[in-house]
């Protein structure tokens, strides 16, 4: 992974916040239709690839942070803003860090399973807890919906990761170059 030298954090700072603008953008935009929901909180995530890639886990840190933080503050849909902060939001640091230090691919993919997991639970309570969601209205005939949807989410979350692989491939066969250059000058 290439660092930035200390001469040119400015261009590094500018890039983050032009990410985070379009995290913000993504988040406050997950509420027009139902469809978002899901796929904006997560295009978000993906958008720190470049940051991870290029600045390094600091800079990627810092811009989550601030996403989350201005999503909080703008975007309407509190539960969208959750979703992005308790998961997608760091999904792509978390797996680099993990892909970096552990081994063996079966230790990889319990961590992620584990990260997944808090996360989700953790939403869980926040809803309930914090934002008020009634816990009956996760019943549906009788079926405690959250465990279901763990179990499944567990499965999707291998999907997701996937392509998550495939899209940082992507990224260092076509946009890394490019990127690299422009985040290079300056020095």
């Amino acid at each position: 992974l290439t660092r930035m030298r200390r001469g040119n954090r400015t261009v590094g700072v500018a890039f983050c916040g032009i990410v985070t603008a379009l995290g913000v953008l993504c988040l406050a935009g997950a509420g027009l239709l139902p469809i978002f929901y899901y796929i904006l909180p997560a295009v978000a995530g993906l958008l720190l690839i470049p940051i991870v890639i290029e600045l390094g886990h600091r800079f990627a840190w810092s811009t989550y942070a601030a996403v989350s933080l201005l999503g909080l503050l703008l975007a309407p849909n509190r539960e969208i803003v959750l979703l992005y902060v308790l998961f997608f939001g760091h999904y792509m640091i978390v797996k680099a860090l993990i892909e970096g230090h552990v081994r063996r691919r079966i230790w990889q993919a319990v961590s992620k399973l584990l990260v997944f997991t808090a996360s989700m639970a953790l939403d869980f309570f926040v809803c309930v807890f914090v934002l008020g969601v009634p816990a009956s209205s996760f019943s549906l005939f009788g079926v405690f919906l959250p465990g279901v949807l763990l179990v499944l989410g567990n499965v999707v979350l291998f999907l997701y990761d996937y392509a998550c692989t495939g899209v940082v491939a992507l990224y260092m066969q076509r946009l890394h170059p490019v990127l690299q250059r422009l985040l290079s000058r300056g020095r």
